[in-house]
């Protein structure tokens, strides 16, 4: 089952557990993009069985992991497609190829990135949008710049 974000439930053999998609983060609730970004993680993961690669659990308890079905990263699906952002304080220096994948969507104007600008607002700075007189404007950001940010606050 998907929840509304970067998170799903998977159902093992010992029970249920919440997994956070790590490296990545999706539009939030109310946020614009944020139906379409839990249709497409619904549409990758409902009903088919999933591999996960753990990282850590998360503060909330949730595992924290990249997700497969197949050979397919779903964690990097999302970000390729203009779903998410590749989320650079939370990233490893072997997840740089998310930094790629976000700039080719946003080259493209894929998802997300079709939005208008205002329309963009990355969801780390969206959940802070009542204290935030401005927001990042990650539109021509170079790959690059987003590897070098990893693992860095925003």
């Amino acid at each position: 089952m998907c929840r509304p974000d970067d998170t799903i439930d998977v159902q093992l053999t010992s029970g249920p557990i919440r997994v956070r998609l790590h490296a990545i983060d999706t539009p939030d609730r109310g946020q614009p993009w944020g139906d379409e970004a839990t249709a497409a993680l619904t549409a990758m993961v409902l009903g088919r069985q999933v591999e996960l690669e753990p990282f850590e659990q998360d503060r909330y308890e949730r595992l924290v992991a990249r997700v497969f079905t197949g050979e397919r990263d779903i964690n990097g699906e999302l970000v390729k497609l203009g779903h998410a952002w590749a989320f650079r304080k939370y990233m490893k220096r072997e997840d740089a190829a998310y930094c790629t994948l976000e700039a080719e969507a946003r080259t493209a104007k894929r998802g997300l990135w079709g939005l208008p600008k205002d329309e963009r607002v990355a969801p780390w700075e969206w959940r802070k949008r009542r204290s935030l007189v401005t927001f990042t404007d990650y539109s021509g950001e170079s790959a690059s710049a987003c590897v070098e940010a990893i693992g860095h606050q925003h």
